[in-house]
């Protein structure tokens, strides 16, 4: 899991845990607070920064119109290489601090 992420995670037991893969099915909402302009080697705050770019003057109308063309239905993700994705058997994040190669797979999410 993130180490940085907060929330519930639901947990059943007994005659319960029939119903838990219908939860993972249910949509989901994130919050997120972020810093513009910076990129870090493991796309987190505790990554060392790899690049740095001014940002121009932001604009909410732009921002929300980019957001709902780019970012709303199917889209193919590559997660970040410093995740708990399992790739081959292994979470990335651990195969990434092991400085092993490996290359991330793409999957499809949707987003509402």
């Amino acid at each position: 899991l993130d180490p940085f992420a907060t929330g519930v995670l639901p947990v059943a037991f007994g005659n319960a845990t029939r119903l838990a893969n219908y939860v993972q099915l249910e949509p989901k909402e994130y919050v997120a607070r972020l810093t513009l302009g910076r990129a870090t080697d493991t796309a987190d705050v505790k990554g060392a920064v790899i690049r740095e770019a001014p940002v121009p003057r932001l604009d909410i109308d732009a921002i929300n119109k980019l957001c709902q063309e780019r970012f709303t239905g199917k889209v193919q993700q590559v997660p970040p290489r410093y995740s708990a994705v399992h790739v081959n058997g292994e979470r990335a994040y651990e195969l990434a601090r092991s400085n092993k190669d490996f290359e991330m797979p793409k999957r499809t999410v949707r987003i509402n």
